[in-house]
């Protein structure tokens, strides 16, 4: 099925020498589109693949396709991600090109709520344009997410022609990439499909060193950027991808070493990527950093995957897809993703490594470019993932004790360790692979690097039992380089992706008549989609009470306003509240909202008021600026009440505030926040009010008659005013000058000073802005 000797050199390039385990490759330039393919032809090969993509994603996600308008999945993600594309593509919309508005309207007074998750920038163009055309938010949710989620394989195609690959295995990978199990299973989440950015990226790093120069160096640099402010994770794994693949690369063109323009060019790129991740992603990591949100070792260990998880064709979400394969009793854990990589994909990849990686023969060593010091790493590289491999089997069909401890955990790290080191001088040391041979090799140990991450801080075996823990895991964690990243199975996409780059070559090396060629991948891409075919356990339903015109209208007659729906601390309401209630309004801030990270002054109030202490309650929601509502989700908080024992009820918050708006879905009441006597008078705002703010405007007095009573006015912990009350009510604007920001919030208080026990009164407390 192989051709003898290699395959057929094409007219008009260079090819290498083959090295021994290796195919031949081609270092030419390509002064034109991917594979030396004329641009025009090349975007209509890809505009039909993508097509073809958009048409299969919607064949295995049915009946998505035919409620793209209407309806979403009912997983508690979907309501952020529609959400956040939503607020994105207005501000896009109002004139905010160039950076998103970080101070989002949930979580409320929480600063620079956006980037408590992907940002979904990139995105968010494709949506404002949808959103422009159709003003549906839910349309605009649904396409972009079949858009990039389809352009995946638009990308990958670009690569595999790259790497000088035939049309017929170039659209295999394109496809088998596109409609893996792993891609499938993520229907439920839109930042799951945001991968474009990895054959992207790797597909401009193999231009850049066929041909270096500026133009190139320039749009790898803004291509990392498209990924780093879409999806965060796949961001960090290119972060440690890119070098194990532009390493061995360099090995190959070790000539550009002495060219200083390679090196300029190299210099800008690395500066435009560091330039414009800190421009986006400076509130990003400002937040994590003064909250010090990051994800704990406990965390990554429950969203981790097993060795044998790669086996199953299933996952936690997805109970069975219509795969061939037998797998689903292998004894693993299951993860949100299906980690399997397709009956295809593994076949190919077979014969790949029986093709190009098998041992080296008699004809190499005569051809003279065999290397005989590299066959104990490459047989070094085989033990130690035999021992590794062997050992976790061993452990997960016997669950015996004898496999964990001290000695598993030595054992199974120092062949992580082997299997890594090997892996890396292979790719390094020797002589000539071609470009095509360097990225493999680099992938490779890409992708060994990333499947010992995704098993997380501890290795395991039947989903439990502890063997060992992994120091590969806590050396990066410790690094700060996992830090935000929870879903640590989320890595296997680099070693899915390595596998369905091997596959293609391999297909693209099978010496078949091209009739016989094309009927053989038209069977695998139907044995593909067949395995991509899920169990759609989360329903496409509408949202409920949604849109709702009554309560849009009535709320922007009340704007600017705090907004708290009840119940609170549901994460699936709360996160369908984002998109129901806040939608994209600025001056709505919404305390209610969810992503990976909880907000601490949500989830205190959400517990004072589901247990009916309501004194409480009304005491943390009257510290919010401006002046606070309550939205009452009337059939969700009937339900919570009657079958979960919420203890705050419609008819009590009818009865304790004041009715302002009604109808078949949501009731809206004002608080009563009486005047009281007190030493200290607080009120919380968002960081960008105060510090667009230009005065601190309220009305004072002493609550007693007699001597003035003193007031100090603090801003967070500065002193920035102190006053003399008298009894008579007096009007008060305190100038704003350079506050000291917070982030979770910012506490404006009038109190008696130390030492002071005389009382006040404050009304009318609100900011004047510039």
């Amino acid at each position: 099925m192989f051709a003898g000797g290699g395959m057929e050199q094409e007219p008009g390039k260079e090819t290498y020498p083959q090295e021994s385990g290796g195919e031949p490759t081609h270092r030419a330039p390509t002064p034109r589109g991917p594979g030396g393919v004329a641009w025009p032809r090349s975007l209509a090969e890809v505009g039909l693949l993508f097509l073809a993509a958009c048409l299969l994603i919607s064949l295995v996600t049915w009946p998505w396709a035919a409620h793209l308008g209407d309806a979403v999945s009912t997983h508690w993600d979907v309501g952020l991600h529609a959400w956040k594309l939503n607020w994105n593509a207005q501000r896009i919309l109002d004139g905010h090109w160039l950076l998103p508005s970080y101070h989002a309207n949930f979580y409320y007074p929480q600063a620079y709520t956006l980037a408590l998750d992907d940002l979904f920038w990139v995105p968010s163009y494709f949506a404002a344009l949808v959103l422009a055309l159709s003003h549906n938010a839910i349309l605009a949710y649904n396409l972009t997410f079949l858009f990039f989620w389809a352009l995946s394989s638009a990308f990958m195609y670009f690569f595999l022609r790259e790497l000088d690959l035939g049309r017929a295995a170039a659209v295999l990978g394109a496809l088998a990439f596109c409609l893996l199990p792993y891609m499938a299973s993520y229907y439920i989440e839109f930042n799951g499909e945001l991968c474009f950015g990895i054959p992207i990226v790797l597909w401009l790093l193999v231009r850049f060193f066929k041909r270096p120069g500026l133009g190139i160096a320039v749009a790898l640099a803004v291509a990392f950027w498209a990924q780093a402010v879409s999806a965060l994770y796949y961001t960090t794994i290119l972060a440690l991808t890119v070098p194990l693949v532009a390493l061995p690369l360099l090995r190959e063109r070790a000539e550009l070493v002495r060219r200083v323009g390679f090196w300029v060019y190299a210099v800008v790129c690395m500066l435009l990527v560091a330039g414009l991740s800190w421009a986006y992603l400076y509130p990003y990591m400002s937040l994590h950093h003064h909250m010090e949100l990051k994800r704990s070792v406990g965390e990554m260990a429950m969203h981790s995957a097993d060795a044998l998880t790669y086996l199953l064709p299933c996952s936690g979400y997805v109970p069975h897809t219509a795969s061939p394969w037998p797998g689903r009793g292998i004894p693993a854990a299951l993860t949100e993703a299906i980690l399997w990589p397709g009956v295809v994909v593994v076949a190919l990849a077979i014969v790949y490594w029986y093709r190009f990686r098998w041992l080296p023969t008699r004809g190499d060593r005569v051809a003279g470019e065999f290397d005989p010091y590299l066959d104990p790493l490459r047989w070094g590289r085989a033990i130690f993932l035999a021992v590794f491999w062997g050992w976790v089997a061993l452990a997960s069909y016997t669950s015996a004790r004898a496999f964990g401890g001290d000695l598993a955990t030595i054992v199974l790290n120092v062949t992580v360790l082997g299997v890594l080191g090997t892996s890396l001088a292979l790719s390094l040391l020797p002589r000539r692979l071609g470009l095509r041979g360097r990225v493999v090799a680099g992938l490779t140990t890409a992708a060994l690097l990333c499947f010992f991450i995704s098993l997380g801080p501890n290795i395991r075996a039947d989903g439990h039992h502890l063997l060992a823990q992994d120091w590969i895991v806590y050396f990066f964690s410790d690094a700060g380089i996992l830090g935000a990243t929870r879903v640590l199975s989320r890595y296997a996409i680099m070693v899915l992706f390595a596998l369905v780059v091997v596959a293609a070559i391999a297909f693209d090396g099978l010496e078949l008549r091209r009739p016989l060629k094309l009927t053989l991948l038209a069977m695998a891409l139907a044995l593909i989609t067949l395995e991509a075919d899920i169990a759609i356990t989360s329903p496409y339903r509408p949202l409920a009470n949604y849109p709702d015109p009554a309560l849009e209208r009535f709320l922007r007659t009340q704007e600017p306003c705090v907004v708290m729906v009840l119940p609170l601390g549901d994460r699936i309401l709360d996160s369908g509240y984002m998109l129901r209630v806040a939608g994209a309004r600025p001056q709505r801030y919404l305390l209610n909202g969810w992503t990976g990270f909880q907000h601490a002054h949500a989830v205190n109030l959400g517990r004072l008021f589901s247990s009916g202490k309501w004194d409480q309650g009304m005491h943390g929601l009257g510290l919010l600026w401006p002046r606070p509502l309550i939205v009452v989700d009337r059939a969700a908080l009937n339900f919570y009440v009657t079958k979960r024992a919420y203890r705050v009820s419609e008819q009590m918050v009818r009865e304790r505030t004041k009715p302002l708006f009604v109808d078949q879905a949501y009731a809206v009441f004002e608080p009563r926040f009486p005047l009281r006597p007190t030493l200290h008078y607080e009120r919380w705002v968002r960081s960008d009010l105060l510090e667009n703010a230009r005065y601190i405007h309220f009305w004072a007095r002493a609550a007693q008659d007699g001597a003035p009573a003193p007031a100090w006015l603090y801003v967070n912990d500065r002193v920035d005013a102190r006053l003399s009350l008298g009894p008579a009510w007096r009007e008060y604007n305190i100038k704003v000058v350079s506050p000291d920001l917070s982030i979770p919030y910012n506490a404006l208080s009038l109190e008696a000073p130390p030492n002071s026990r005389q009382a006040l009164e404050v009304k009318d407390f609100q900011l004047i802005f510039k």
